[in-house]
């Protein structure tokens, strides 16, 4: 946005021209001779009113000062409005420092609370390992016990041989007690010693046969368990790694956007202090014309001024518009492609 300027110079060369003007009214131009035969009423009346005359040029003289002085006033007070906007801006400019150092703060107090929460994160994978570690050795105990009930598995297979080997031993000593009536008490006694040995082999098969039932119950219980251990632990992993995973892009999106909003802020107060230098060496440029308010013809003035790594460029013209009126125009540009006119007009009394 550019704002025009118009700069408005007080020419000194009214107050040199009045001032040459009550200089030389001090001493009439005009050769006063009193004539002998005179009368002397007129010749005093024609002194009073010299007198008169001068004293209204020294009263318009003073009014001049108090106008020249009232316009200096007006400009100084211009001058210390922009200086307290300067100062202003200066508090701005303050206020939004702190705050963005406030915003760093907040930012170096959420980093240390990302930090701790990766902390959080560590322990919880020791924990998970652990856990891994435990499940491990569950199942390093699962297939111990397997290879527990696969022995006594063979062992009872082992029995029902020894049983069906019994049983076929049995069936030779009846065809041998029918054969042989003479070894009738020998083999009876053989075949007591046989029922009770089979009682006590299919008593330890079922014995043996309970345990590996009751084995693999406890084989099944135990894979269970360790499988909702398993499952527990991943949806716990995985429900922790979707919050950690939120938090983070909140956090992030948070932090981009206050670097947006910093920039921009940034970018704004660089945009009108550059502007603000460049009205500045627009109205030096503008101030610094010097007119010849005493010649007749037409006048062309050049100047530059300079603020703080802004610059900027002033063309006036000027010229006499009546023997006692003389007014010029200028137009300035700047280095931020702002322009300026500004116009003066002088009279003579």
């Amino acid at each position: 946005m550019k704002y025009p300027i118009i700069a408005i110079t007080a020419s000194a060369a009214v107050i040199a021209a009045l001032s040459s003007q009550a200089d030389a009214a001090s001493v009439s131009s005009r050769d006063v001779s009193v004539p002998y035969w005179g009368d002397q009423q007129r010749f005093n009346n024609h002194i009073q009113g010299q007198a008169n005359d001068q004293r209204d040029m020294i009263d318009h003289l003073q009014r001049s000062d108090n106008n020249h002085n009232a316009w200096t006033g007006r400009q100084q007070v211009q001058i210390d409005g922009q200086g307290e906007r300067l100062t202003n801006l200066e508090g701005w400019t303050d206020r939004q420092e702190g705050a963005i150092r406030a915003i760093n703060i907040g930012q170096e107090e959420q980093n240390r609370r990302l930090d701790a929460g990766d902390a959080r994160d560590q322990r919880q994978d020791g924990s998970i390992d652990n856990a891994h570690a435990r499940i491990g050795g569950v199942i390093d105990q699962a297939d111990r016990d397997r290879a527990v009930i696969d022995g006594n598995t063979q062992r009872s297979l082992g029995n029902q041989k020894a049983i069906g080997f019994l049983q076929e031993t049995d069936a030779q000593l009846s065809e041998a007690i029918q054969q042989g009536q003479q070894a009738h008490a020998v083999t009876d006694q053989r075949s007591i010693n046989n029922a009770e040995r089979l009682d006590g082999a299919e008593g330890a098969i079922r014995q043996t046969n309970e345990q590996v039932t009751a084995d693999r119950a406890a084989s099944v219980q135990r894979d269970n368990a360790i499988t909702y251990q398993v499952d527990y632990n991943q949806q716990v992993n995985e429900a922790y790694q979707r919050q950690s995973a939120a938090q983070f892009e909140q956090h992030a999106a948070a932090i981009e956007s206050n670097a947006h909003a910093i920039a921009i802020e940034r970018d704004a107060r660089q945009e009108a202090d550059r502007d603000l230098q460049a009205g500045i060496a627009s109205a030096i440029a503008a101030g610094s014309h010097i007119m010849d308010t005493n010649y007749r013809g037409m006048q062309l003035s050049l100047a530059g001024g300079a603020y703080r790594g802004a610059s900027a460029a002033s063309l006036a013209v000027g010229g006499a518009l009546t023997s006692s009126t003389f007014a010029h125009i200028s137009v300035s540009h700047d280095s931020r492609g702002h322009q300026a006119v500004g116009g003066n007009v002088n009279w003579k009394f």
